[in-house]
C-alpha cells in the first residue's frame, strides 16, 4: 500500500524514493507561503503499485505531478500518466505533468 505523506485539495504530488522528502518540502512550503494545498503520495512499491490511493486523489484534486528520477526513454512516471489518463481523462482539470531526470 502507497502513504500519503500530505493532504490537500489544489493537486496530487506522486513520488517515491529519494525524491519523495523534497515533494513533501515543497508541498509545505507552498501550504505556508501561498496556501495551496496537495496530497502527496508515496508510492512506497512500484509493483503492484496502489492504485486505489492514487485513483481517490486525482478524483478530488484533478491536478497531478508525477515525480521521479528516471530518464525521459525509461520513466515508469509515463505508466502512471497513461493509466491515469485512460481512468480519469474526464476527471482532470489540467492535462498530468511529470518531472523526471535529465
Amino acid at each position: 500500500k502507497g502513504e500519503m505523506v500530505r493532504e490537500g485539495t489544489d493537486g496530487t504530488v506522486i513520488s517515491y524514493g529519494r525524491l519523495l522528502p523534497l515533494c513533501a518540502q515543497a508541498a509545505d512550503e507552498l501550504s505556508r507561503d501561498h496556501g495551496h494545498t496537495f496530497d502527496v503520495i508515496d508510492l512506497r512499491t512500484l509493483c503492484p503499485y496502489d492504485w486505489d490511493m492514487v485513483s481517490r486523489s486525482v478524483q478530488k484534486t484533478g491536478r497531478v505531478l508525477i515525480v521521479n528520477e528516471d530518464t525521459e526513454i525509461t520513466n515508469y512516471a509515463e505508466h502512471l500518466l497513461r493509466r491515469i489518463v485512460d481512468d480519469h481523462f474526464y476527471d482532470l482539470a489540467v492535462r498530468p505533468r511529470t518531472l523526471m531526470g535529465k
